[in-house]
């Protein structure tokens, strides 16, 4: 029988002893090294300034759009017989000229803003960044209106007295649907007025309506949340109360001044007042804007 020699049983022991010493080290750091990867703290990248980028652009869409409405010629169809193109634009203009209507929904909702911000972080730079939100809205509810307006291509109340067709070379025949064609026309225009005979073809949905209820709605639910004090609630009741019953006005002066349908208004209205809300609630849910405290 074969005896190993103590030599050799010392040697077989400390290898086997160092083998499995490696082993549980392995194992060991294993576990460990996966327990310190997943108890280590995630840190996350702070998010680049892309809003702020995205309201800038957004801003300067409108301009362009505008230059396009005016350039882009009008399409669409009208009744020989639709006696509700029959009406003539007032003397007096426009109750709400279109100056009028940008400076009420820019100027005046500064001090909201301001005000608003003031009551909660105390923060002006928080003030600029809702303002340009604000703006980017508008522009965005700007572009909507000039895009749907040229898609729809409808008369405008007073679409007879600013065209003044040409009856003898119009077709009446049939249905009594006449093609818009800008030659049937003999109205005459001032050099660089010649887009109003366009502008008459656009009557979907009302610009003034859009843009004065994407404001109320806007700051509607801007004023529930930055006045949420119940020692300011008589002062956001009254001031969102305001904001409803101007736009109201200047909705229905568009139907007294003859500028647009019903319909028109009331699309406008509901449009305008969807793309507000849905931009305040961009701001309302953003965790970092509503809990902020001072820079």
């Amino acid at each position: 029988m074969y005896t190993m020699p103590s030599s050799e049983i010392v040697q077989w022991v400390t290898t086997t002893a160092t083998v499995s010493q490696h082993k549980a080290a392995e194992l060991s750091c294993d576990s460990s090294c996966l327990t310190s990867e997943n108890q280590k703290p995630r840190t996350e990248r702070p998010k680049p300034q892309k809003k702020m980028i995205y309201d800038i652009i957004t801003i300067l869409c409108f301009p362009l759009s505008l230059k396009l409405y005016r350039a882009i010629p009008a399409s669409g169809q009208f009744r020989c017989d639709d006696e509700r193109l029959t009406f003539r634009v007032p003397d007096s203009g426009e109750t709400v000229p279109v100056r009028l209507l940008f400076q009420s929904c820019y100027i005046p909702v500064i001090f909201i803003v301001v005000f608003g911000e003031f009551m909660n972080s105390k923060s002006y730079r928080n003030a600029f960044k809702d303002y340009i939100r604000y703006m980017s809205c508008q522009s965005i509810n700007c572009v909507v209106n000039i895009l749907l307006k040229i898609l729809a291509s409808t008369p405008r109340p007073h679409f007879f007295a600013t065209c003044q067709p040409d009856w003898s070379r119009i077709s009446c025949e049939g249905q009594g649907l006449v093609t818009f064609d800008p030659s049937l026309c003999q109205s005459t225009f001032e050099d660089g007025e010649e887009w109003r005979l366009t502008d008459s073809m656009r009557s979907f949905p009302s610009g003034h309506s859009q843009m004065a209820f994407c404001c109320a709605a806007f700051f509607t639910l801007y004023l529930q949340k930055r006045l949420a004090s119940s020692s300011l609630k008589l002062l956001r009741l009254v001031t969102q109360a305001v904001l409803v019953m101007l736009a109201l006005a200047c909705a229905l002066s568009r139907l007294l001044d003859h500028r647009h349908h019903p319909e028109d208004v009331v699309a406008g209205s509901l449009i305008g007042s969807i793309i507000g809300l849905l931009a305040a609630k961009t701001i309302i849910t953003d965790e970092k804007n509503w809990t902020r405290k001072i820079d």
